[in-house]
């Protein structure tokens, strides 16, 4: 019983990835788009809430996915620090580039991970 039921666990976890999907697109700033009705807002480093825009369709992330992007976020900007002689303003905005993968559900995705592009 007790293989048959680590079996049936190992499945699932099987099935889970199975639906990941990954998305490329220009990671957003979700509360500065519900304000300002701009589907064109670059995220900061002030940013908490995103969305990843894949071929004009925007798909928010969810609560996971937000700390994920602030995460990823954090570790590019350091990087960069790094690597520049000066580093970039904290508020300084620009067009990001984003990896997502997880599963879609209705227009809100269930990150499994962020990777800054």
């Amino acid at each position: 019983m007790r293989s048959f039921v680590k079996l049936a666990a190992l499945a699932a976890i099987c099935a889970a990835f199975a639906y990941a999907e990954t998305w490329s697109g220009r990671l957003l700033d979700v509360t500065c788009i519900e304000q300002q009705k701009s589907p064109s807002c670059d995220p900061t480093s002030a940013t908490v809430a995103f969305a990843i825009n894949v071929s004009g369709k925007t798909y928010k992330l969810d609560d996971a996915g937000n700390a994920k992007a602030v995460e990823a976020l954090k570790a590019k900007g350091a990087a960069a620090a790094k690597d520049a002689a000066a580093p970039p303003a904290p508020n300084a905005s620009a067009a990001i580039t984003a990896k997502v993968t997880g599963a879609l559900d209705g227009e809100v995705v269930k990150v499994e991970s962020v990777v800054i592009q």
